[in-house]
C-alpha cells in the first residue's frame, strides 16, 4: 500500500503543483473578475431596455399595446432580458437603445412608441449606473410614481454635471424622498433648472442630500408644482464651488399651495442653513406662490456672504403674504416690482440695502403697489430716499401717518411721527428702525386691539 501511495504522489509531482497554482490564481483573480462586473456602468455602456410591461394587454389587432404599458429597464450593455418581449417601432427597430442624446433628449425620448416617455409606466435601475448626466432622463413620464422606480440604489449620480429637465412633467409623482437614492447627489451638477418643474401632484420634496456645491443654474425647480405644500431644502449649499452669479429665478414660482417659509420643519420650505455664498439672483423665486402667508427668509442673509442679490418680481402676485423678514439681505440690483399685488402685506423688515439701484432707489419705484394694508415696516440706515417712488402704502396715500416703535435715535425717537411721504420719499438715515401705522399687527399678520397713542408732531426733527 505505501509503495502505491509513494508512486501516486512522486509519479504526478508536476500535475499537483499546477492544480496548486492554478488555484492560488483562481482565488486571487475571481475578486477582482466580481469587483469588475460590479463597477457601475459609464455613459458609454448604458443602454435602455424597452419592454411591454404587460405582455397580455392588448390592442384592437390582438398584439399587445404600446399605450401607456412599457416598462423602461437602465442596465449595463446591451443584452435583453429574454423573458421579457421587447417593443419594437413601426419599422421593426427594438427597444433596445443606447444611452445618447438627440436633441439634447435621451435616445429614449425620441424613440416612437414612448411617445416623448409618456407611455412608460415603470423604471428598473438594473444594474449599477454612473452617467454624467441624467437631463431629461425621465421627462414626461407622467404615469411613473415614486414606487415604480425601482432599485434607486443603482443610480450613482456623483459624476453628474447636468440635472436639468430630469423629473420635468412627471406629473404622477406625489411626493420624492431624495435621502432614500442613496447615491443621488449633486455635488458636481451644474444646470439643475426644471429639475421637477410642472410634477402638478407632488406635495412634498426632500432635496437635503443633493448639495449643488458647483451649481450656476437653479431656475424654475419646482415651477407650476401646484400642490407641493412642503419642501426641504436645509443643508442645500449652493454655489460654494463656483466663481460669478448663480440663478434660482422662478424656483417656486405657482406653487400655489406652499403657505410659509422659515427654518423650520413646520415651514412649507424649510430653509435651514440654506447656504449660498457667491451672488444669486431670486427673480420671481415665489411669483404666483397665493396661498403663501409668511416669509422668513432672514436666515439667507445669516448664512450667505454674498453682497449682490437679485429680487426683481420676488413676491409678484402673493395675494396672502402678510410678513416678510429680509433683514439680513443685502441688495444690489433689479428689485422692481418686488412686492406688486401683495395685497395683504402687513409687515416688511426692509433688507440692508448698501449697494446702489436698491430697495428705495429709482428701479423700485412700484415697491408698493397694492401694500394697501401694509401697517409695519422696518427701514434700515441704508434706505434711499426716493422722490420718484410712485406707490405708497394705504391706497397711495401720502398723508397717512406712521409711528416710530422700535429702534429710536436722538434725532428720531420712538413716538415719533411721520407721513408715507416724509417717511419714505424724503427718508433720513436717523429715521432707521420699525415704524407702524395706528392699526398694527403683530408678527403673526393677527390684528392688536390696543391703538398706539398718537404722539406730538414737534418730536420729529
Amino acid at each position: 500500500m505505501k509503495p502505491l501511495l509513494r508512486k501516486m504522489f512522486t509519479g504526478h509531482r508536476k500535475p499537483i503543483a499546477l492544480v496548486l497554482i492554478l488555484t492560488v490564481l483562481v482565488n486571487i483573480l475571481l475578486p477582482t473578475a466580481t469587483f469588475a462586473e460590479d463597477t457601475p456602468a459609464a455613459d458609454n455602456e448604458i443602454y435602455a431596455m424597452l419592454y411591454y410591461a404587460d405582455i397580455g394587454k392588448l390592442n384592437t389587432d390582438g398584439q399587445p399595446t404600446v399605450a401607456k404599458n412599457i416598462e423602461m429597464v437602465l442596465q449595463k450593455g446591451s443584452q435583453p432580458d429574454p423573458s421579457k418581449r421587447l417593443v419594437t417601432d413601426s419599422d421593426g427597430k427594438q427597444g433596445i437603445i443606447k444611452s445618447t442624446k438627440v436633441d439634447a433628449y435621451p435616445a429614449w425620448y425620441r424613440f416612437e412608441p414612448t411617445e416623448n416617455n409618456y407611455n412608460i409606466v415603470k423604471i428598473d435601475f438594473k444594474d449599477k449606473l454612473r452617467p454624467s448626466s441624467i437631463a431629461g432622463w425621465f421627462r414626461n413620464c407622467r404615469l411613473v410614481t415614486e414606487e415604480n422606480f425601482l432599485h434607486k440604489e443603482n443610480l450613482d449620480t456623483g459624476e453628474c454635471t447636468e440635472m436639468q429637465y430630469a423629473f420635468y412633467l412627471c406629473s404622477g409623482l406625489k411626493s420624492i424622498d431624495f435621502t432614500q437614492w442613496s447615491n443621488f447627489t449633486a455635488e458636481k451638477v451644474r444646470k439643475l433648472s426644471y429639475f421637477l418643474s410642472d410634477c402638478t401632484s407632488i406635495t412634498a420634496a426632500d432635496l437635503t442630500t443633493l448639495h449643488p456645491a458647483e451649481c450656476t443654474e437653479a431656475q424654475y425647480v419646482f415651477k407650476n408644482c401646484t400642490s407641493l405644500t412642503k419642501v426641504k431644502l436645509d443643508n442645500f449649499n449652493i454655489t460654494e464651488n463656483i466663481k460669478g452669479k448663480a440663478y434660482m429665478n422662478h424656483f417656486f414660482m405657482n406653487c400655489k399651495k406652499l403657505e410659509t417659509v422659515g427654518n423650520t420643519d413646520g415651514d412649507s420650505v424649510n430653509l435651514s442653513e440654506f447656504k449660498a455664498p457667491k451672488p444669486m439672483s431670486y427673480d420671481s423665486m415665489f411669483r404666483g406662490c397665493v396661498s403663501l402667508r409668511k416669509a422668513d427668509l432672514s436666515m439667507l442673509g445669516s448664512y450667505n456672504t454674498n453682497e449682490a442679490v437679485y429680487i426683481s418680481n420676488m413676491f409678484y402676485d402673493c395675494t396672502s403674504l402678510e410678513e416678510i423678514d429680509m433683514t439680513n439681505f443685502r441688495i444690489e440690483f433689479s428689485p422692481r416690482n418686488f412686492l406688486v399685488n401683495a395685497r395683504a402685506l402687513r409687515e416688511l423688515k426692509v433688507p440692508d440695502a448698501t449697494k446702489t439701484n436698491n430697495l428705495g432707489k429709482n428701479e423700485s419705484k412700484a415697491l408698493f403697489q397694492y401694500a394697501d394694508k401694509l401697517s409695519y415696516v422696518e427701514l434700515s440706515p441704508a434706505w434711499k430716499q426716493n422722490a420718484a417712488l410712485t406707490y405708497l402704502p394705504h391706497n397711495n396715500s401720502a398723508d397717512t401717518v406712521w409711528i416710530k416703535t422700535k429702534g429710536g435715535t436722538d434725532g428720531c425717537p420712538e413716538g415719533t411721527t411721520k407721513t408715507s411721504n416724509e417717511l419714505f420719499k424724503q427718508f433720513k438715515p436717523e429715521y432707521a428702525g420699525g415704524w407702524s401705522t395706528d392699526a398694527t399687527f403683530d408678527f403673526r399678520g393677527e390684528r392688536r386691539h390696543t391703538r398706539i397713542p398718537d404722539c406730538d408732531r414737534t418730536q420729529k426733527q
